[in-house]
């Protein structure tokens, strides 16, 4: 199996596993049938098939809300201090700085699985 398509079903999976939303309901907001999300929820696909790559977008955009939603830290003046001792100041770096805090908040939350 392609190791690209485990790591986005598990992504999937463990989003909607979270969700308060029933099969159905996940099934008409993502626009696939019920049975193909108890499918998917099941097991692993061993293609990238049309209901696996709606429900993944479906999921994507389910962790990109629950992740606006989520407080900010406190204290978050390690954090500023840290980006502040490596950001160069460009916009680019800037973009590139949070692709790696988000590819690390990805790879926790595979290690968490």
């Amino acid at each position: 199996m392609h190791e690209s398509i485990k790591t986005q079903w598990a992504e999937m999976r463990s989003t909607l596993g979270k969700s308060s939303l029933t099969q159905p309901q996940i099934a008409n907001a993502a626009g696939v049938s019920q049975s193909a999300v108890s499918r998917l929820m099941a097991g692993c696909p061993q293609r990238y098939g049309g209901a696996f790559k709606k429900l993944c977008k479906y999921a994507e955009t389910q962790r990109a809300d629950a992740q606006a939603s989520l407080p900010l830290p406190v204290d978050d003046a390690a954090l500023a201090s840290a980006i502040r001792e490596v950001w160069n100041g460009t916009p680019e770096h800037a973009q590139a700085l949070a692709a790696m805090i988000r590819a690390a908040g990805a790879a926790a939350r595979i290690a968490m699985i």
